[in-house]
């Protein structure tokens, strides 16, 4: 939902948009590569680290506020 996707990190957000121009008009098989490496490169990065941190730690989003 659109709400999930604001709760998103920044940098994830962007990159999302991206990935969803580069791959519009491609099949799905010709969106798999980019899409894993995106998805690789998201991981990886230190916004998804603290994502996947807060989400075992059960614990906020370092990138949401207290009025988010």
């Amino acid at each position: 939902t659109i709400t999930s996707f604001l709760q998103g990190g920044p940098e994830a957000q962007m990159h999302i948009k991206s990935l969803l121009k580069r791959t519009a008009n491609l099949s799905p098989i010709e969106a798999q590569p980019p899409t894993a490496e995106a998805i690789a490169k998201a991981r990886a990065s230190e916004e998804g680290q603290g994502g996947m941190r807060s989400f075992l730690e059960r614990k906020p989003k370092p990138w949401l506020s207290d009025d988010s």
